[in-house]
């Protein structure tokens, strides 16, 4: 009995789950990412792992970045970085974050965006790292 009821579980689990079709992280929907990202964010949340579960944390020191339509980009707690750049490929969306007058040294985060939560995970962490904000109106 219990062989017969694993496969109707099994197929309620997967009947069950619904994609979420508002958070954008393919490099499919690219103008509608700029889009999202276009704005001011405030950072809430932070995390960073040592090889496990990574586990978010109330930021402790806010931030708040600014994404402009031409390009450029604004950071309340670090002013090394003046613009920024949306890549994409088949598999997933990059956002560098170039240093002032360059186009080789940068800041490389992966980025998942809905309209108003932004979480960008950096690259250079090992073990994963990353930041979420939230749309400022």
């Amino acid at each position: 009995m219990k062989y017969l009821l694993l496969p109707v579980f099994l197929l309620i689990c997967i009947t069950a789950c619904k994609k979420d079709n508002s958070t954008i992280t393919d490099g499919a929907s690219l103008p509608k990412q700029l889009n999202y990202l276009t704005g001011r964010w405030k950072s809430y949340a932070s995390f960073y792992s040592f090889g496990g579960e990574p586990v978010w944390k109330p930021t402790e020191n806010i931030t708040y970045v600014m994404f402009s339509p031409n390009g450029e980009y604004t950071n309340s707690s670090n002013s090394t970085y003046d613009h920024f750049e949306l890549r994409a490929t088949d598999v997933d969306t990059t956002l560098r974050i170039y240093k002032k007058g360059q186009q080789s040294d940068t800041a490389v985060f992966l980025i998942s965006i809905n309209e108003n939560t932004l979480v960008l995970a950096n690259r250079m962490c090992i073990e994963g790292c990353g930041d979420k904000y939230v749309r400022e109106h």
